[in-house]
């Protein structure tokens, strides 16, 4: 039988060496049916010739302006869906994956029909021993989301369903985009892989964190400081709007109310506390910008500098 044809799609918007060291461990993917798009995101660094370089097989979406994250993944997964992929990876270019990346989450999807959506354990790129996100919890009631397993050193060692998978490294059927539809735009920068996971779960689908398969994160390497869990304040303000967005379009009935209340009765004062005491002013001015806005309703590209 032929093997599912995977679809992979890589977002650049800086970090040309990141790009590059990317692209080389997916040149070394065993999985035989596969293509590749990096798409540029407005991006001024990008070098076709180092690209290809790195994985010839590499094809390229360039996009005139920023548009972010979710607007180059569904340039891109749009591309792959009709050259008839089954399956469509996306993945930030401050990754790197492992060669057997591609066949357990195949088999993740064969295992569970239901299952939509699913994602590898993502580990810090400096710490490989050390987890940044074996999938992600939803408290729906607070309208509050963490990574499942961070920053520990005990990654899950089976299968299991997951609130939400990170969108630095998921994986979705074709089934989800038709009948779900794609990432949106709107978020701009985060929260966009919660709100899909959250509408495919709504038409009866599964997220799934696949033990066996592993990803490593560069964490913030394209939008902050490298590594690092300190917020600066385009990070912040996009964290901070986005997760208000997010309850007021997946949210309804009492879990609505309480969600936004939480927002800004528990959540908001407690960020804006630590970040106090962390002395990050610039994390302070981005989440008392993002929940200004996040009551505005406004969405899409906000030009905030780190």
């Amino acid at each position: 039988m032929t093997a599912p044809r995977v679809g992979i799609v890589v977002v650049h918007w800086r970090g040309m060496a990141d790009t590059r060291e990317c692209l080389e461990s997916l040149a070394r993917l065993a999985h035989p049916n596969l293509d590749i798009v990096v798409v540029t995101n407005g991006a001024g660094d990008f070098d076709a010739a180092v690209a290809a370089a790195a994985c010839p097989s590499v094809e390229t979406i360039a996009l005139p302006m920023n548009g972010g994250y979710a607007a180059g993944c569904n340039a891109g997964a749009r591309m792959l869906l009709g050259r008839g992929a089954d399956v469509v990876l996306l993945l930030n270019n401050d990754t790197t994956v492992a060669a057997d990346l591609i066949a357990p989450i195949l088999a993740a999807f064969d295992a569970q029909p239901r299952a939509g959506i699913a994602g590898p354990i993502v580990t810090y790129y400096d710490d490989p021993a050390l987890v940044w996100s074996a999938g992600g919890t939803l408290r729906r009631t607070l309208g509050y989301t963490r990574h499942a397993g961070f920053r520990s050193r005990h990654a899950p060692d089976s299968n299991r369903h997951s609130d939400y998978v990170s969108g630095c490294a998921i994986a979705i059927r074709r089934e989800v985009f038709a009948r779900v539809g794609e990432l949106d735009e709107r978020y701009f920068h985060y929260f966009e892989d919660v709100d899909i996971c959250e509408r495919a779960r709504k038409l009866g689908y599964h997220s799934v964190t696949v033990a066996a398969a592993s990803v490593r994160h560069k964490v913030s390497a394209a939008a902050g400081e490298r590594g690092s869990n300190r917020l600066n304040r385009a990070q912040a303000y996009y964290f901070t709007r986005n997760r208000w967005l997010f309850v007021r379009r997946n949210m309804s009935g009492a879990q609505r109310w309480t969600a936004l209340a939480s927002q800004l009765g528990a959540l908001f004062p407690y960020e804006m506390a630590k970040a106090l005491l962390a002395r990050n002013w610039p994390e302070l001015r981005g989440r008392a910008e993002g929940i200004v806005d996040g009551l505005r309703g406004r969405d899409g590209a906000r030009d905030v500098t780190p």
